[in-house]
């Protein structure tokens, strides 16, 4: 039975964009399982394959990429067609083959975020046809709390309200605005970004959250938010599903068949983009394999940006030789059979990471991580007195090094961190994380 008291919506950006859509599609899993009412609006496409199909889900549109991305974006009269044009895209090609023609080709998702920031910095409001067609789904299903996946989604927010009756609240969550902001510089719109999302701060009845305390810090330092307008929840990741180690080793040879299960497996899983610093892991292997410590390397995931630092980083390997297992994407079958059969999971980012998914998976099954020392990825390794991982000084290919060779060749230590880690990971629960929402929310059960 549904809570007819509390209806949320909340607004999904569909696509590769990854920890922020896992966060959010795990957020409403919990909240559907605690009986609320939640309507999904997708904006560029809608991600199929995120088990979000249930009874009191209900998946409408606020715009498709086609509505901006497109060529002819700019000519208001054609966003209606060009709309309809992506909606049957998405309806007829799978999500998978609309990926891999985004990696080909990523101009197309570039052209859509300049101009949805565009937009955004100048006022939704410009296209007036979209915001009440979101106030009208708004209105018809009671909509009382909206929770848009990037803050900035909350001008949509602000602008459909002006069409409603009764009272909407909204609640803005930071993640991945940098990303934006950079396109906004690009734009000469970085002022008028973060404009907007003080604005939105301001509007909210609640405290922002942010994902992490040096992310809340950030924020506050680039935007000019005030620290008691922004709370720290972190996401939350679901309950592990334990693979025996010995199944799990028989997995990865299945998926790469010169796997050698008596060589320590070091592991990457994320984008592969510049910014995740793929290249300093490999050099940093190429330290180990130097002082005669044997490895075998696995990275595994997609890139937002096309194929040209994925391809410049095997040239690397090729170079370095070293035994590199890659894979543009895995299920989640094969993710957790990684975690369970590598000797630890590296997050070499070069970049300030808001938060970092991964590593609190990996702990969440007792496999050790390595984090750099900078952004909020430096603080999920610990929790009270438990620590599940080691840091490394960031961008320094040396610091890495050692710090690989510490966890393959320290057993002790290894297997501290290896217990330590799952209690570490139990801060980050899912029913944690809603927990926090809704009593941010004042909705506390």
């Amino acid at each position: 039975m549904s809570n007819n008291r509390t209806i949320f919506g909340v607004i999904l950006f569909g696509g590769t964009i990854g920890g922020s859509l896992n966060r959010d599609a795990r957020l409403i899993r919990e909240l559907v399982r605690r009986n609320y009412e939640v309507h999904i609006f997708w904006a560029k496409d809608r991600t199929r394959d995120m088990d979000l199909d249930h009874p009191n889900i209900f998946h409408h549109w606020l715009f498709h990429g086609g509505r901006y991305g497109s060529p002819l974006g700019d000519i208001k009269a054609l966003r209606g067609i060009n709309e309809v044009i992506g909606r049957l895209i998405d309806a007829i090609i799978p999500v998978k083959i609309r990926k891999q023609f985004l990696g080909k080709y990523p101009k197309t998702i570039e052209r859509l975020i300049y101009a949805w920031v565009k937009l955004t910095c100048k006022g939704v409001e410009q296209d007036n046809v979209a915001v009440k067609r979101f106030a009208r789904k708004l209105t018809k299903y009671r909509i009382t709390h909206v929770l848009p996946i990037l803050s900035l989604y909350c001008p949509w927010v602000i602008a459909a309200r002006e069409y409603v009756q009764h009272h909407v609240s909204y609640l803005v969550t930071f993640q991945g605005y940098e990303v934006c902001a950079d396109y906004a510089r690009h734009l000469g719109l970085e002022k008028e970004l973060y404009h907007c999302l003080y604005d939105v701060v301001e509007q909210s009845e609640y405290p922002a959250i942010a994902v992490s305390e040096d992310y809340k810090k950030r924020i506050h330092d680039e935007i000019g938010i005030p620290l008691n307008n922004i709370t720290t929840i972190p996401p939350g990741i679901p309950k592990p599903h334990y693979v025996a180690h010995v199944n799990a080793i028989h997995s990865v040879q299945k998926l790469f068949t010169e796997f050698d299960k008596h060589i320590p497996l070091i592991t990457y899983l994320g984008r592969c983009d510049a910014e995740k610093g793929i290249d300093l892991l490999l050099y940093a292997v190429a330290i180990l394999k130097r002082k005669g410590v044997a490895v075998q390397l696995v990275l595994c995931g997609p890139t937002m940006y096309g194929g040209v630092y994925s391809q410049a980083c095997k040239e690397i390997s090729d170079r370095l030789r070293i035994p590199v297992f890659w894979s543009e994407s895995v299920s989640d079958e094969i993710r957790t059979d990684l975690y369970v059969a590598s000797s630890c999971i590296v997050y070499p980012s070069i970049q300030r990471e808001p938060f970092g998914m991964v590593p609190v998976e990996a702990m969440s099954l007792g496999t050790p991580v390595i984090v750099p020392n900078m952004g909020g990825v430096a603080d999920v390794i610990e929790s009270d007195e438990f620590c599940g991982g080691i840091r490394f000084k960031s961008c320094d290919t040396n610091s890495l090094a050692d710090a690989l060779e510490k966890i393959i060749c320290d057993h002790e230590l290894h297997r501290k961190l290896s217990e330590d880690g799952p209690k570490v990971a139990e801060y980050y629960t899912v029913e944690k994380l809603a927990d926090r929402v809704l009593q941010h929310l004042g909705l506390s059960e």
